[in-house]
């Protein structure tokens, strides 16, 4: 996470060192449950063996909304297929951990109840925030079923929860992590008081996809109460950016669909407040993306993707567009920089074979690393959040604001929860004062797009 100046050859051994740290650790975890014909099994020499069948997952990366319904743990209802409680109900629950500069430790856990056949998931959650003193959790529920040639999708949930400020940021897994060890936590945050319900309905051959949704939550800005980090490390961002105070009410609708002849997938999501629905805050937001790959045979594939967005009414910072680290700029801290309105594009070349396996180093099996080499451009322009000059460019960011870089990456996906592991070290392009930057993230194939249905 650092931007101090690194030759090309150190960058490149730590992104190494880190991807196969966390990639042996994962191995070293699962390799009991193995089966036999695991370690002998040649690897894939195609791209698909790393992204999960891609050209098939891609299909999947479009829904309702900037956050994507979680249907974790729930089965696909077809014919006489059951779902995840079986015939009967079963309960389950967890222990919780938490951290964040805003709300400090959070300990809590939840209790979930699977419903018999196709009733879908009922889950409660309840925290403690030891910073801000601050009780958290509230219900949800989840449930899938077919119909036909489709398949419905409802999701549902009201509480109090912490809620990232940059609502198009869906990788979180290391964030916690980062916060508590090295005080790294570079997102900003608000409250989210209130309940959502959305409603998707895919197409079983994964041809489109289209959801509503509606949500009514008072947004409430945040302070930094925690200052402390486990290993006495400085924080790196002190303060947090405030959210506009006030009640959202909102409608959402959003699409996706597969291009004809071309293996790309298009998604656009539009948010609407106003005081039609009685809402405080009065905003239209749209965003589109579009995202794929190519192959280039058993070698390498080419990996596109753009995405632009663009808000108008009530400039507040919950619903500007961030760039930064995570799926935008690597060579840019995460969302430093933010406005009404943004654009990205990017390439990826991204290996098909297992690179250890080509540079004849021994390894397990399963640690399956790839690397790539990847360009990316973006900007953001009109009203910025942190109170500087607005950008030029008020819908569309001007050509004076686009910033570039190129890179290499390691990928690894260690076969859990949808997630790619991906090390990255980048070099910003042109005239500059900026530096390379190394970054860590848990992520996926195609992050500028939602995830797969499958991996949410």
């Amino acid at each position: 996470m650092s931007g101090r100046r690194m030759i090309p050859s150190v960058a490149v051994a730590r992104a190494v060192v880190a991807v196969a740290a966390l990639a042996f650790a994962a191995t070293s975890a699962h390799a009991a449950d193995a089966p036999a014909w695991a370690a002998d099994a040649p690897p894939d020499t195609a791209l698909h063996g790393f992204l999960g069948t891609l050209s098939d997952s891609t299909d999947r990366y479009f829904g309702m909304s900037a956050s994507p319904l979680d249907t974790a743990g729930l089965e696909e209802s077809q014919g006489e297929e059951q779902g995840p409680g079986g015939d009967r109900a079963r309960f389950g629950y967890a222990p919780s951990f938490a951290f964040s500069r805003v709300d400090g430790s959070t300990f809590g856990g939840s209790v979930h109840l699977d419903g018999p056949h196709r009733l879908g998931r009922l889950e409660a959650s309840l925290g403690y925030a030891v910073s801000s003193k601050r009780w958290l959790g509230g219900g949800s529920y989840r449930g899938r079923r077919a119909r036909g040639e489709g398949i419905w999708i409802l999701a549902a949930d009201g509480g109090r929860a912490l809620a990232n400020l940059n609502r198009d940021y869906r990788e979180q897994v290391l964030d916690g992590a980062r916060a508590l060890g090295t005080g790294s936590d570079r997102a900003h945050y608000l409250r989210h008081d209130g309940w959502n319900l959305g409603v998707e309905r895919d197409d079983r051959a994964e041809r489109w996809r289209l959801g509503v949704g509606f949500r009514d939550q008072l947004e409430s800005p945040l302070a930094t109460e925690a200052t402390w980090t486990l290993f006495h490390r400085p924080l790196v961002v002190g303060p947090n950016l405030p959210a506009a105070f006030g009640r959202a009410r909102e409608v959402a609708v959003s699409g996706g669909v597969r291009l004809p002849l071309l293996p790309l997938r298009l998604e656009a999501d539009y948010w609407s407040a106003g005081p039609a629905l009685g809402s405080d805050l009065v905003y239209d937001r749209a965003r589109v993306a579009l995202g794929g790959d190519a192959s280039l045979g058993r070698l390498a594939s080419l990996v596109p993707q753009l995405a632009w967005g663009v808000l108008h009414g009530n400039r507040v910072p919950q619903e500007s567009f961030f760039l930064g680290a995570g799926p935008t700029l690597v060579s840019i801290p995460r969302d430093a920089l933010a406005g009404s309105s943004f654009a990205i594009a990017k390439l990826d070349l991204v290996g098909a074979g297992d690179l250890l396996r080509t540079l004849r180093l021994p390894h397990p099996a399963m640690l399956d690393l790839r690397g790539a080499l990847f360009a990316a451009t973006a900007a953001a322009g009109g009203a910025d959040p942190f109170g500087g000059p607005a950008r030029l460019g008020a819908d569309f960011p001007d050509r004076r604001e686009w910033l570039s870089e190129a890179g290499i990456s390691l990928r690894y996906d260690p076969g859990l929860f949808g997630i790619t592991l991906k090390a990255s070290e980048a070099w910003p392009l042109g005239a500059t004062d900026r530096h390379e930057r190394f970054q860590l993230v848990a992520t996926h194939a195609l992050d500028l797009l939602r995830r797969p249905r499958d991996d949410n």
